[in-house]
């Protein structure tokens, strides 16, 4: 009970000061509280959703108010297990009915928690399933940690059910996000993680209790990116997990590629929910990014012997990230050695790790002296 008091007179606090100064939201609190402190908490508590340089603003209580829909989704985990949740809430498309616009007149939406967690919906999302702002889960009113307003999208990982939700922005045009469907995208550069990284200067710092390697994001992709700054990163992890994210928020953070979890991008400040782990591939612009060790991970079972080397042949690579295709391409090892090869030259092509753990690029039918040692990229050459 003392404990209950305690709870609520720090709400209220909060709540006198956000009144006073109406620079941040309220503190969510747990829906234990009678209905009148709720109702309070529920009219101070704001969503802004923004579009076409415009917006609409809604108090949690009155969407709480508005004509609910009651169904059943289901919802996947980050490990992968589905549950099926019987959810409570309104429609976006309800909530933008007063401006006359509808969700799929935009090419993706981002979303943001009030603790900074932000997720943007792809276009594949956002032009065919419904979105909805829910108040209820299994008949009760959401759990703190997602109190007062979730996103709930039927058959998604969770990663997109966002609670604590107060932003929403829809996007169109020249600010869409890189899709996970890489063919659509211009690449022109492929840049292998780890010997990258090699030629860069890291700093210590302690990673759940141990010394671990760093480097800033930013300052790694302006050493190799080919393309200026596009607003947008698309992630994508070994285990198949895949999200786009801000680039300022990307660039706020560090990739760290020592120990575990590596190669990982997380920020001190920024909630754990938005690190990645194990980054298998990235793409910024159309400069892609990928990690050697995880593709022998990856293709564990597609692994050949070239010049008695273990190799997983280029074409994986191509056919998982949507590499182009070419006339002729500029291989670049991280000494500054350069080798320009041909289309045929390049389907021979592997990527090779050898006794001392370095890894290259050997070509299938071709000699030793044809290697590339300590691949650090391959450039598309245009005609």
């Amino acid at each position: 009970m003392k404990h209950k008091i305690i709870i609520v007179l720090m709400i209220l606090i909060t709540l006198l000061f956000s009144a006073c100064t109406q620079t941040t939201p309220p503190t969510p609190i747990p829906p234990e509280m009678d209905e009148s402190q709720y109702d309070v908490i529920l009219e101070d508590y704001v969503l802004e959703i923004f579009f076409n340089d415009t917006s609409l603003v809604y108090s949690a209580l009155e969407i709480r108010n508005m004509e609910p829909e009651t169904l059943t989704f289901r919802s996947i985990t980050s490990s992968g297990e589905e549950l099926n949740t019987v959810i409570t809430g309104v429609s976006l498309n309800t909530l933008l009915a007063p401006s006359g616009i509808r969700q799929d007149l935009f090419d993706e939406i981002r979303l943001l928690a009030l603790d900074g967690y932000s997720m943007v919906v792809p276009n594949e999302i956002v032009n065919t399933k419904d979105i909805y702002v829910i108040w209820e889960e299994n008949n009760e009113p959401l759990i703190e940690q997602f109190f007062p307003l979730r996103i709930a999208i039927a058959d998604e990982r969770s990663m997109y059910w966002v609670g604590q939700l107060i932003e929403i922005e829809l996007i169109s045009g020249s600010a869409m996000v890189p899709s996970n469907n890489l063919t659509q995208t211009t690449i022109s550069k492929l840049v292998f993680v780890e010997n990258a990284i090699s030629t860069l200067d890291g700093k210590t710092v302690d990673f759940e209790g141990a010394d671990d390697e760093v480097i800033a994001a930013r300052d790694f992709i302006d050493s190799f990116n080919n393309s200026p700054h596009n607003g947008y990163i698309a992630i994508n992890a070994i285990d198949g997990f895949s999200k786009s994210e801000l680039s300022t928020i990307f660039e706020s953070g560090y990739l760290k590629y020592t120990g575990i979890y590596a190669p990982l991008f997380y920020g001190p400040d920024l909630p754990q929910g938005m690190h990645v782990k194990y980054i298998l591939w990235l793409l910024y612009g159309d400069t892609l990014y990928v990690t050697e060790s995880l593709v022998f991970e990856k293709f564990a079972e597609n692994i050949v012997e070239i010049l008695e080397m273990d190799s997983v042949p280029f074409a994986l690579i191509r056919e998982m990230t949507g590499f182009p295709t070419a006339n002729n391409y500029l291989l670049t090892a991280t000494d500054g050695y350069s080798k320009e090869i041909d289309a045929e030259t390049m389907d021979k092509a592997a990527l090779y790790i050898n006794d001392d753990l370095e890894f290259g690029i050997s070509f299938e039918g071709l000699e030793k002296r044809a290697i590339v040692k300590n691949i650090l990229s391959i450039e598309v050459i245009n005609d």
